[in-house]
């Protein structure tokens, strides 16, 4: 029996999106390459994502893609998405015989909403490329000397040599796919910073009842805004009430912001914004119209006419006003509560609920032309790992595929 490979001029740890990407990224440019995957199995994460469904990108321009991750992490992701940007990825798997489609005209989803045909469809392509697949495979150590990688020792004890090792080992959230935090260990190991870490894109638990009360309600359009910090903690989205507290795009987009808030305060206010395109002087006009024309009508059930009915009981219980009798008190109240009713975040869903990490190895040590560390010579990063977390909406699945193809090789 030949033993197995002990030298490739590149290892990839870590067999999701990104180590897939830039396993074939590099098999392309010349390189023998490994991808050596914890996990039974690659690409487990991938093939969950959205439901199994796996809305990987959308129809944005790469910048204003790039954008859409803040202004800390802009400048970061930018060279990534514009060398390999939405368009790109789509006809990449478009090539591989894993086409997709939008029926919204923004997300972007596989033909047949199966996100095991865009693992296939990569797995297929690392074997044309003879990239060797080791699964139940886990890398201890980093090995490295005089701050060059030299490349990678096993858990049972194993040397593999590489001129280049690839970080791509996921974040800490859903653990249960692989990503259990093991590449942090790793790239602190290569001296690499590690920024904290939270979760992020999960729900948001409150310690207010007015959630469980409405607990299935869905709302298309809402806001939620954490006063007093700052324009990345305002978030606009579909939002659905639950026993819990919050969940929806505008709860999970600034679940991150709140997950680091509570660690430093312990609770934090949010306000709810039910309704973005009607601000409190439209409110109000309109409450002075329905005392015209619809006098005699409770303002509870007028106000169900624009919302949904249990929220507009809750939010004019227990007063039963008229429109005719609404005092004008009462009206900049309801108003304000439309606008910004108040909320007290205590909690967002753990890392096993959250489908990103927010935090990780830190972006100033990291070159984002070639995702080439700054301070061991070789060694390279893709994905979750590094500290680059998006919104929903195929953002994050984008950002791991650009970061993938982004490494560049290097051999001796």
């Amino acid at each position: 029996m030949t033993p197995p490979n002990t030298s490739f001029d590149a290892v990839v740890v870590g067999g999701g999106a990104a180590g897939l990407a830039a396993a074939i990224s590099l098999a392309k440019q010349g390189c023998r390459v490994a991808i050596l995957e914890a996990m039974p199995s690659p690409g487990r994460k991938l093939a969950i994502s959205g439901g199994a469904k796996c809305n990987f990108t959308n129809v944005l321009p790469p910048r204003e893609f790039a954008a859409r991750f803040g202004r800390e992490q802009e400048r970061f992701v930018r060279p990534a998405l514009l060398n390999f940007p939405p368009e790109k990825l789509r006809e990449f798997f478009a090539l591989l015989g894993c086409p997709s489609n939008t029926e919204d005209g923004f997300h972007y989803f596989p033909v047949g909403k199966k996100a095991a045909d865009m693992v296939r469809a990569l797995t297929s392509e690392c074997k044309l490329l003879d990239v060797e697949l080791r699964t139940s495979c886990r890398v201890a150590e980093l090995l490295i000397s005089d701050q060059t990688i030299r490349g990678v020792r096993l858990a049972d004890g194993t040397e593999i040599s590489a001129a280049q090792v690839v970080l791509a080992t996921g974040g800490k959230s859903y653990p249960q796919t692989g990503s259990d935090g093991s590449g942090y260990t790793l790239a602190r190991q290569a001296g690499h910073r590690i920024n904290p870490l939270f979760p992020s894109l999960a729900g948001i638990k409150t310690s207010d009842e007015l959630p469980a009360m409405l607990a299935g309600i869905s709302l298309p359009d809402a806001a939620i805004t954490i006063p007093n910090v700052g324009k990345n903690a305002v978030s606009r989205g579909t939002l659905l009430f639950t026993h819990e507290g919050l969940s929806g795009t505008a709860a999970m987009n600034i679940s991150g912001v709140i997950a680091e808030k509570l660690a430093e305060i312990g609770k934090v206010q949010i306000n709810l914004n039910i309704d973005p395109q009607t601000d409190a002087a439209s409110w109000l006009a309109r409450f002075q119209a329905w005392q015209s024309e619809n006098g005699k009508s409770s303002v509870k059930n007028l106000l169900a006419r624009h919302l949904p009915e249990r929220l507009a009981i809750a939010l004019t219980s227990p007063k039963n006003f008229t429109a005719a009798n609404f005092p004008i008190a009462e009206r900049k109240s309801l108003a304000a509560k439309l606008c910004a009713l108040p909320l007290t975040a205590v909690a967002t869903g753990a890392f096993d609920r959250a489908m990103v990490t927010r935090g990780g190895v830190c972006r100033d040590e990291v070159d984002p032309t070639t995702m080439a560390s700054k301070i061991v010579s070789g060694l390279f990063f893709a994905g979750e790992v590094l500290d680059v977390d998006g919104p929903c909406g195929g953002f994050n699945i984008q950002w791991a595929f650009s970061s993938g193809f982004q490494v560049k090789a290097q051999k001796n």
